[in-house]
């Protein structure tokens, strides 16, 4: 286990390891990555549609559903502050399409 932040090759290569089940438990209000600040922008601004964010997560969902498939499970919690974060709200937009 670790606290480190992993994305990109080293969460994938993670991800790849798993044999049965794994789980995230999700700490913090936001995580700052570079690669979504555009996707972020134009979701706070009201112009980012749900297709086009189910589009830029796609080869995630991809990843995830081909593991489910395959036998694997995956568990992801995220713990909340109250009042809810604006950035959030994203995530619960796109649950349809995270969710394998």
């Amino acid at each position: 286990m670790t606290d480190d932040l992993l994305i990109g090759p080293s969460l994938r290569a993670l991800f790849h390891q798993v044999e049965r089940s794994a789980g995230r438990l999700e700490t913090r209000d936001r995580y700052d990555m570079p690669s979504e600040h555009d996707l972020m922008t134009r979701w706070r601004a009201g112009t980012l549609t749900v297709t086009e964010g189910a589009e830029w997560y796609a080869d995630w969902t991809e990843l995830v559903q081909a593991a489910v498939v395959a036998g694997k499970r995956f568990e992801r919690m995220r713990v909340w502050s109250v009042p809810a974060f604006l950035d959030g709200g994203l995530g619960c937009q796109l649950v349809e399409v995270s969710v394998a």
